[in-house]
């Protein structure tokens, strides 16, 4: 799982690393969070939003955990989903990743 990842492997990839992660999630906890993953509802859809430097817009489906770095959407909260409206899965998860130090050594190796 997650400790026997190989970070040497994944950093040396050239030009950019890649890896299929389909190991680090068994297949009925990627069910399970698939199955709950947040309505479209939440979402914020973004479409034709002005870029620095005259880049294009990326016309998408917005969804931030918690906060955003849109300061208009903090108005009508719509693109920002909170801990408390995640399922339990999705709580347990997020917990997991913000505090498991597995985790945060995985991706210490793997970004740093």
């Amino acid at each position: 799982m997650i400790k026997d990842f190989d970070s040497a492997a994944f950093t040396q990839r050239s030009p950019f690393p890649w890896y299929n992660f389909q190991s680090l999630l068994t297949e009925d906890a990627f069910a399970q969070l698939y199955d709950e993953f947040p309505s479209l509802d939440f979402f914020e859809k973004h479409e034709g939003l002005s870029r620095d430097y005259g880049q294009r817009s990326h016309d998408r489906y917005y969804l931030a955990y918690e906060k955003t770095i849109y300061k208009d959407l903090e108005r009508d909260q719509k693109g920002i989903i909170h801990h408390a409206q995640l399922s339990p899965a999705w709580q347990a998860f997020i917990t997991r990743l913000q505090t498991d130090p597995g985790y945060l050594d995985f991706i210490h190796r793997c970004l740093a």
